[in-house]
């Protein structure tokens, strides 16, 4: 029996659990997008679907409802292309993906057709032929996240926001980056970008410096000397040792002064010639 977060109408006009909260954006490294595409299980109908779908979702940088309304005659492996039909705004733009992930893509096709999948059921379908919800994807990744020990929030969006950090790090040129996200204006992905990674505050972060010399300098030397780690007094004796040496030289007068002759009228030591 399927979930009913799969069914059509799921929670219709209820307003979502997190509505008007902001979260920050944690985009996932490549290991652990990896991680999450490698915990779908290619011995089953619903795990190589998923993988394809990560994929495409990851390398294509699509929205989840994009992917979630393409058709297999969306996809050009021959061009490397992906054709998304109704982008935010429904919008007609043009993506695309490397050959590997067409790879992974492929066997998903591959599996669909023995499952005799219509050819006119969207990409990503259930055993029966029918769209998948998003509210499926949303409970997906958790899951998935928590089978293989991520602890970052990890939601259908976290896959566009690492791609978008990705691009970035490699040095694409912004307005690469906006045509490739479907943004409607440089200034978009700009802020958008600046939201995901903030490479200028990132930069200047690590390339500041300690002013006198950093931790390291601040380790003590092989001597096991207090007065050596104090500034203007290389080499001096410890404060107890000092006291100690004035302890001794009292002591000693006071020896020095018990052995005179007394004199009872002045009270005092008699200094001898």
């Amino acid at each position: 029996m399927s979930s009913p977060a799969t069914q059509k109408g799921y929670r219709k006009g209820e307003a979502p659990a997190n509505k008007g909260v902001t979260l920050p954006a944690e985009p996932l490294s490549p290991v652990e997008v990896r991680k999450l595409i490698m915990a779908c299980p290619t011995r089953t109908f619903c795990g190589m679907r998923n993988r394809a779908m990560l994929t495409v979702m990851y390398r294509a940088g699509l929205r989840c409802a994009e992917a979630l309304d393409l058709f297999p005659k969306d996809l050009d492996p021959g061009e490397g292309t992906v054709r998304v039909l109704h982008g935010k705004g429904d919008k007609l733009r043009i993506s695309a993906m490397d050959p590997e992930a067409f790879d992974i893509v492929q066997l998903w096709l591959d599996r669909r057709r023995k499952a005799r999948i219509p050819r006119r059921a969207h990409l990503f379908c259930t055993s029966k032929g029918n769209r998948l919800q998003a509210s499926y994807v949303r409970t997906l990744l958790p899951r998935l996240a928590e089978r293989v020990g991520i602890d970052k929030r990890v939601h259908p969006h976290a896959l566009r926001h690492t791609v978008a950090a990705e691009l970035m790090s490699s040095g694409v040129p912004l307005n690469v980056i906006q045509s490739f996200l479907g943004h409607s204006n440089v200034a978009t992905t700009s802020r958008y970008l600046a939201h995901i990674m903030p490479t200028q505050v990132i930069e200047m972060a690590r390339n500041r410096t300690w002013k006198g010399g950093g931790p390291k300098s601040w380790e003590p030397e092989e001597e096991d000397s207090i007065g050596s780690q104090l500034p203007g007094t290389p080499g001096s004796p410890r404060p107890t040792e000092a006291r100690a040496a004035k302890a001794r030289q009292r002591d000693s007068a006071g020896r020095a002064s018990a052995r005179r002759p007394w004199d009872p009228k002045s009270g005092r030591g008699i200094v001898l010639p």
